[in-house]
């Protein structure tokens, strides 16, 4: 405000009223502080995502990493929701559930990248039969929604925020995505044989992982080899060769 007074200060003292009373009927308002808390979620998903994958391609599974990190994260909403409550109730104890439900964020957070890194492959081995037309189109559909979801979300928090007290809003925003994730849920309990499709082929990240795996827990040879069962003792296998097969082997 004081640089535009100090750019142009008017002449005559009408143009002076005038200008003071277009300067008081604009309200300046201070910028508004950033959103650390939804830069700070989507910092957080792009770490885990790639982690994640990782372990749904070799331990878990996509589906199964899926549906957990749906029925673990419906839970936490009911507790973020549960808190939110209580905050209207005991305004008291603002300060200690304000650091709880910041303390639940963070896995809610975390099970959003792993589902966020495990949906894509999920609905890909749905389609493993379709044209390249159909994968494209499931890839953009998915980008869509995705967006679509973070845009509403915003739009739905900055009504309610501005309309609604900030315990009431906060109570409405953690009770939406309950309700979201209590129709997946159902959904997913109905029609899991129908709509979810086991993939058939062997995963070769995991298949690789598993053969890593035993080949660092058995350097050598766990049992004797078979050619070696019709002797008393037990012979190295360049003995056995030396002895059995001759040829190059011999001295």
């Amino acid at each position: 405000m004081e640089m535009l007074t100090s750019l142009y200060r008017p002449k005559t003292t009408s143009a002076r009223r005038l200008t003071i009373g277009v300067m008081i009927q604009i309200r300046v308002e201070p910028p508004t502080k950033q959103p650390t808390g939804f830069v700070g979620g989507s910092t957080l998903i792009c770490i885990i995502t790639p982690i994640v994958s990782l372990l749904a391609e070799v331990v878990f599974g996509r589906y199964k990493l899926v549906s957990i990190s749906i029925k673990i994260m419906w839970l936490l909403y009911i507790e973020t929701s549960a808190i939110s409550v209580c905050e209207g109730i005991v305004p008291a104890a603002k300060t200690a559930l304000n650091i709880l439900k910041v303390a639940l964020a963070v896995p809610q957070f975390m099970l959003q990248g792993a589902f966020i890194a495990c949906a894509v492959p999920l609905g890909l081995d749905q389609i493993t039969t379709g044209t390249h037309t159909n994968i494209s189109s499931f890839i953009l559909w998915f980008c869509w929604a995705y967006s679509s979801g973070v845009t509403i979300s915003l739009i739905v928090a900055s009504v309610l925020y501005t309309n609604f007290q900030a315990s009431k809003a906060s109570t409405i925003m953690s009770l939406l995505p309950v309700l979201l994730l209590s129709v997946g849920l159902i959904l997913d309990f109905h029609f899991h044989h129908k709509l979810v499709k086991e993939p058939v082929t062997v995963n070769p990240v995991s298949h690789i992982f598993k053969v890593l795996k035993y080949a660092a827990k058995h350097k050598y040879p766990v049992q004797r080899s078979a050619f070696t069962y019709c002797e008393n003792e037990r012979p190295t296998r360049l003995d056995y060769g030396k002895s059995k097969y001759g040829g190059p082997f011999t001295t």
